[in-house]
């Protein structure tokens, strides 16, 4: 290529606005994703790693489309833009440094906040990615390319990092294999299997519930419910986990939200049970961290024999 071209070469405006823009949109799609940690047992570093992969993947995904779709118009076909390669790069190396300041921010500033500083670090996350991103896809989008020649080499530009980096992104982002389908006893051997400590122990305070004892009986079976609340986090200084559960006994079924900490320090100290709420047979119930009715006992009553689905 000639010299003064590379020389002269650096990332247009129109160019970045169009990375920027793919990039934001495909962070949206796949934001809803970030946060799915449901029917997983994860700790701080898995989801960061999650997180990191996947804000990481989507940021080159979108640099890449930036750069190369606009070659499919005829207008700009013969014009000189930024490499798709480099830009992809820069702006995958950029977002991840952006995230690693995030990170150091996190640990040194907000955590020292109290509760301002979950927000604080969440915001700090966004700006410090996207930063990192249109950083590096500054410096690396100066370097000029020319798109392919042949139509067939223009559509393999475009297609082919989808195609590398879709299945992995899906495996990443994918929760593990709940069996959705399966009858209550099916889905309480997985939870027992999976969810394992909190997810016993979350049963068991249902089960010796006074309150759900005399409206259900003991003879209860327990199992998360699909598409809900069921996951386990180990943070600092204790685990805490959220369940959505299925109740049924032969006097009748519901499901409960249950919420629960586990301190690491004793060691072998008892979890914690916050107030939980469970809807039976069109009554709303809510349980103290004990197991009790709460003052009013039973609340919203509704048509009798329903049952929740």
């Amino acid at each position: 290529m000639d010299s003064s071209v590379a020389s002269s070469a650096v990332l247009p405006r129109a160019w970045l606005s169009t990375s920027i823009a793919l990039l934001s949109a495909t962070t949206v799609v796949l934001a809803p994703a970030f946060g799915s940690e449901d029917f997983r047992v994860s700790g701080l570093f898995g989801q960061t790693l999650r997180l990191m992969a996947a804000a990481a993947v989507a940021f080159a995904l979108g640099a890449h489309a930036g750069s190369v779709l606009p070659w499919l118009s005829r207008k700009v076909r013969e014009e000189v833009g930024p490499s798709p390669p480099l830009l992809a790069a820069g702006t995958f190396m950029g977002a991840i440094g952006g995230f690693f300041v995030s990170a150091f921010l996190s640990t040194l500033v907000f955590s020292r906040m109290g509760p301002g500083g979950a927000l604080a670090s969440r915001a700090a996350l966004v700006l410090a990615v996207l930063a990192g991103a249109v950083a590096g896809a500054m410096v690396l989008g100066r370097f000029p390319a020319r798109p392919p020649a042949s139509g067939a080499a223009l559509a393999s530009l475009v297609l082919l990092p989808f195609v590398l980096l879709a299945p992995g992104l899906w495996l990443l982002l994918s929760s593990p294999s709940f069996p959705a389908s399966a009858s209550i006893a099916g889905r309480n051997s997985w939870a027992q299997k999976n969810l394992a400590p909190h997810y016993g122990q979350a049963s068991g305070f249902l089960r010796s519930s006074p309150a759900l004892v005399e409206r259900l009986g003991t003879d209860l079976a327990i199992a998360p419910l699909a598409g809900t609340k069921n996951r386990v986090v180990y943070g600092p200084g204790e685990s805490t986990a959220s369940f959505t559960l299925e109740v049924a006994s032969p006097k009748g079924r519901g499901r409960c939200e249950v919420e629960m900490t586990i301190p690491y320090s004793p060691k072998g100290a008892p979890p914690s049970f916050g107030p939980a709420k469970c809807e039976i047979e069109g009554l709303i119930l809510d349980l103290s961290g004990t197991g009790e009715a709460r003052p009013g006992g039973y609340t919203a009553p509704g048509p009798r024999g329903q049952g929740v689905k």
